[in-house]
């Protein structure tokens, strides 16, 4: 291999490294950040604050940076339906399952996103699932099944309990969605800025479609706490983390980026370990260590490609 190309192959891979790190780490603190948007405002109203704070975020970059070009009327039909995907429809039914199921349980469907994109861009890409791929995301959902294990035995079979696994299963193929329309558009050469920004903008004005459609009244908390975590969610949660998560779906592919829905939820344990007291168990420790093996075979090259 000339010495270029493997130079050029090491900087990739250290860029998307330090996007894993950066999109794990954010995201991993965003559950924290979201215990305290929860109270009288409506999850889909805080899911539209943010949304449409980090819109205008994004306008802001786009105006100083002056670069928006125009795009086609086919692309902006992607930009729809990445926004729906990624920037509205995914938050809005996590809430609705976290409304009705224990969050861990929500977490581990929801990291049935790396599945779920190996199978999409099978069908889509006839890409077939590599073995490494499959252990790994077998590993990771095995182990986070077992750090929430003690809140999967409590949840109680009901009607309500049905509801919520299909709303945690429709965010996960949700988001799935959204990262194979994200590869697309990064296929099709537009700027990660370029498609978060209308992509944004798109799933602020579907969630608020959605909330005057709904006939809630809108509300806003004018606390501390409530403001402060809002800005958090939108600068860092939002106009960072994925920017550096869609850099990563374009450099490494979706089935790949999607394992940072299992790291982001270790993070979010250590944090609750931390400032709310969680008690750590050997089935917890077992899972982490499997979710760490998973991470290493996920990242790892295969031997010929090493060679």
């Amino acid at each position: 291999m000339p010495e270029h190309i493997k130079q050029r192959a090491i900087g990739v891979c250290q860029l998307s490294l330090g996007l894993y790190a950066i999109t794990v780490l954010i995201w991993g603190t965003t559950f924290f950040a979201v215990t305290m948007q929860v109270g009288e405002v409506p999850a889909e109203q805080s899911v539209f604050y943010r949304y449409l704070s980090a819109a205008i975020i994004m306008w802001l970059i786009v105006a100083v940076r002056r670069d928006m070009p125009r795009f086609s009327i086919s692309t902006h039909y992607r930009f729809i339906a990445l926004g729906f995907c990624m920037f509205s429809l995914n938050y809005v039914v996590v809430y609705m399952a976290v409304e009705r199921l224990v969050s861990g349980l929500v977490s581990v469907v929801f990291s049935m996103t790396i599945l779920i994109n190996t199978f999409q861009m099978w069908l889509i890409y006839s890409q077939r699932p590599d073995s490494r791929l499959l252990i790994a995301a077998t590993l990771g959902i095995s182990g986070l099944t077992l750090l929430f294990l003690d809140e999967i035995l409590s949840s109680e079979i009901s009607p309500v309990f049905f509801a919520g696994l299909a709303f945690a299963f429709t965010a996960a193929f949700s988001a799935g969605t959204g990262n194979i329309v994200s590869h697309r558009l990064s296929m099709r050469g537009v700027n990660v800025v370029h498609a978060n920004t209308w992509s944004m903008t798109y799933g602020a004005a579907l969630t608020l479609a959605y909330i005057l459609y709904s006939g809630k009244p809108m509300q806003f908390d004018t606390s501390i706490e409530y403001i402060a975590s809002l800005g958090y969610l939108s600068l860092f949660g939002t106009v960072i983390a994925f920017y550096a998560y869609l850099t990563l779906v374009a450099n490494i592919g979706a089935p790949r980026a999607s394992y940072v829905s299992i790291l982001y939820s270790t993070v979010a344990l250590i944090i609750s370990t931390l400032l709310e007291d969680m008690n750590w168990t050997a089935l917890m420790l077992l899972g982490v260590v499997m979710i760490m093996a998973g991470n290493v075979i996920v990242l790892s090259k295969p031997r010929a490609q090493a060679q």
